[in-house]
């Protein structure tokens, strides 16, 4: 990152800040004043090229122009955030095809290129600043196609390497790190940033299976927010502000080129470039020429201060103490510059006594011991209890049935026999594709009379009687029209039927209903609902462990929403049980099993009562008496001398932790300091009160 060379009085600025990326930018509109040092986000924009790089310059100028509008004010200056794929990283420099369409941005635009900047370096100042002492960490930066990765190591830059974005670039960036993790221990860390929704990314690191070769504990993976990662950029341009000297120029990276007003051509315009104000890529490597170190200038005129060899040879060769007037002080004077001595080295004992501490978790990589035990209940003093639970559950029906109304109306029943017919209430009625119809009620019909015409012919008058009908189903086609035909079940073929009006009135609908299976199934949930209850309250209570599979559930009370075959979209069971279950006192069985894997571990190893966990296999009861199979698992804990540890650390730098762990054998270790000064931030304390170590296994 190549920083500003800043001068005395810096005045209120507003800065065109672009953040380049392959595919797109991102456009700040930045307030910056130097005294007191501020910067103020007046308007954001993100967009993507329309035309690649190639119209950048017209891109830029329009999403300018629309946050100066919004703004009311006009930038001056730019300054250029880019993605590490678009720097070369030997040169230190932006690639060439890239640095001539940023000139063109200052050239066109009217603006002062004041410097770039690469993401990496400002958020690792960021971590710094915002931590607890130098940044430790992986930095992961996605943009588009590419990905570049960075480890830090107290501050320091250890790898740097950019990488295409395959579908398995994690793969490509294990055998980098498995290269850096073979010399030096790889910070437990992982930050991702960059263009888009990174989600998927995080997830690939996350599920990584790494190599413990490469990290002692899985790393933690984080990703950054746009808000983040904002206030990492304004930091940043604002720690440049508070640099008020002009003859300081600060390199966090690559020294900057020498861009004094005689390395510029004749052919460029100075006023493009205000060197005076500048000093970073653009100038220089429009010109063509590769960055030189700073080096420090010898002030040709005399009037300028330069230090001579020996300082005091040029004050009348006086000693040091020449000027030196404690004792030629008052008593009373000197009273108080003794006690103010006093205070100072009080409140300074009192600030490193008192307000800086440490914890030292140290990680040991200790194998979990296994192990299958049957047991009876009185080795773990197994207690049971009844009780009653109540429980609702409810579940969406299966059952379905058919609902609807019959056809009814009226027919004419016709008899051509000499007798009279009667017709019971219910007799069938036969019409087309055999729909069935019963009488309504009792019906009974004249026989059939002759008649002698006057032409002497015999006439055969037919019996007649109009009775009403019912469909014996329901259903829409039960629908008969007028004079539909019916035979009489069981009647000679005689006697027939005909409707008088149409039949009308059938219907039907399917709808859901409750099963007999859905009030199964029900019971068994609430049951299981019941037993889950049950275990919870119990560990609540005593911290108990129920022993599931001997818990007795009776229903003593159940209340269905509906009956079976009933109409409905769900059903509803509220049921109170009567419980009997048993349970283990989870202290007492702790202390039983520690005992007993206590002989499987080695010497330099303890075991813990907490460490340890079961479960339980399968349980039965004998004679009443519960008898239990259990999956024990202990996870040791490494036996150290935390007074020698303390003793060895006290005082010491941070950056010594992993060489002091590594004389007790622990795998890694973790840290974490409390203090008010940031300078104290990367030091232990100084009294082993202040300073907690903690012992930790891996698993």
């Amino acid at each position: 990152m190549l920083d500003f060379l800043n001068k005395k009085k810096v005045s209120s600025d507003i800065y065109l800040a672009l953040s380049l990326q392959e595919a797109g930018a991102e456009v700040f509109l930045l307030q910056c004043t130097g005294v007191p040092a501020s910067v103020v986000i007046l308007g954001q924009k993100s967009f993507s090229f329309t035309n690649s790089w190639e119209r950048l310059v017209e891109d830029v100028d329009e999403v300018l122009y629309s946050l100066e509008q919004a703004a009311g004010v006009k930038a001056t200056r730019c300054i250029i955030f880019v993605y590490s794929h678009l720097v070369d990283i030997n040169k230190k420099e932006i690639k060439e095809p890239y640095l001539d369409k940023i000139k063109a941005i200052s050239d066109e635009l009217g603006l002062v290129a004041t410097g770039f900047m690469e993401y990496h370096e400002i958020l690792s100042s960021y971590f710094s600043k915002n931590g607890s002492g130098q940044f430790n960490g992986i930095l992961c930066e996605i943009d588009g196609s590419f990905v570049s990765f960075f480890v830090y190591r107290n501050g320091h830059l250890d790898l740097t390497k950019t990488i295409n974005r395959t579908t398995d670039y994690v793969e490509t960036i294990e055998v980098e790190l498995s290269e850096l993790a073979k010399t030096k221990t790889l910070p437990l860390r992982l930050v991702l940033y960059g263009i888009g929704s990174l989600e998927n990314d995080a997830a690939a690191f996350m599920s990584k299976r790494w190599s413990k070769d490469i990290f002692v504990q899985l790393p933690k993976v984080e990703v950054m927010t746009n808000d983040q990662i904002a206030q990492a950029l304004t930091d940043s341009l604002k720690s440049q502000l508070l640099v008020n000297d002009a003859s300081v120029v600060t390199s966090i990276s690559p020294p900057t080129a020498d861009l004094s007003a005689d390395t510029l051509s004749s052919g460029e315009s100075s006023s493009q470039f205000d060197v005076s104000d500048t000093g970073f890529v653009i100038g220089a490597d429009i010109q063509d020429k590769s960055f030189e170190p700073l080096s420090p200038k010898i002030p040709e005129d005399d009037s300028e201060f330069v230090a001579p060899t020996n300082m005091y040879a040029q004050t009348n060769k006086k000693t040091p103490f020449n000027s030196f007037k404690f004792f030629s002080l008052s008593l009373k004077s000197t009273a108080i510059v003794f006690a103010g001595l006093i205070l100072v080295v009080f409140g300074l004992y009192t600030l490193l006594y008192s307000f800086h501490k440490a914890s030292i978790t140290l990680l040991y990589d200790t194998k979990p011991i296994t192990r299958t035990m049957i047991v009876n209940a009185a080795t773990l003093s197994v207690k049971s209890k009844t009780d009653q639970i109540k429980a609702t559950g409810t579940i969406e029906t299966t059952g379905s049935k058919f609902v609807g109304e019959k056809a009814r109306g009226e027919v004419s029943i016709l008899n051509k026999n000499k007798d009279q017919i009667i017709l019971p209430k219910g007799t069938i009625l036969l019409g087309p594709k055999d729909l069935r119809f019963t009488l309504d009620t009792e019906t009974k019909i004249a026989s059939a009379s002759e008649q002698l015409t006057s032409e002497g012919n015999i006439l055969t008058v037919t019996g007649k009687e109009k009775t009403s009908v019912t469909a014996a189903d329901i259903g829409e086609e039960y629908n008969l029209k007028e004079n539909t035909k019916f035979e009489i079940q069981n009647a000679n073929s005689g006697v027939v039927a005909q409707a008088i009006k149409t039949l009308s009135g059938g219907s039907k609908k399917e709808v859901r209903t409750a099963s007999r299976d859905d009030f199964e199934k029900l019971r068994k949930e609430v049951t299981s609902k019941i037993k889950t209850e049950t275990k919870k309250r119990v560990k609540s209570e005593n911290n108990n462990q129920v022993i599931d599979p001997l818990t007795e559930v009776k229903v003593i009370n159940e209340k269905f929403s509906k009956e079976i075959a009933e109409e409905a979209g769900d059903l509803t069971l509220d049921a109170t049980a009567k419980v009997k279950y048993y349970f283990i006192p989870l202290d007492t069985a702790q202390v039983m099993l520690s005992t007993k894997l206590a002989k499987s571990i080695p010497k330099d190893q303890t075991l813990d009562t907490n460490a340890i966990s079961f479960s339980i296999k399968s349980a039965t009861l004998d004679n009443g008496r519960p008898k239990i199979k259990l999956a024990v698992k202990g996870l040791p804990r490494q036996k150290v001398d935390t007074n020698s540890i303390k003793k060895s650390l006290v005082g010491k730098s941070v950056s010594q932790i992993g060489e002091i762990s590594k004389q007790y054998q622990a795998n890694g270790f973790e840290y974490q300091i409390e203090t008010e000064l940031p300078m104290l931030k990367s030091r232990l304390p100084f009294f082993t009160k202040n300073l907690t170590i903690i012992v930790k296994t891996l698993q």
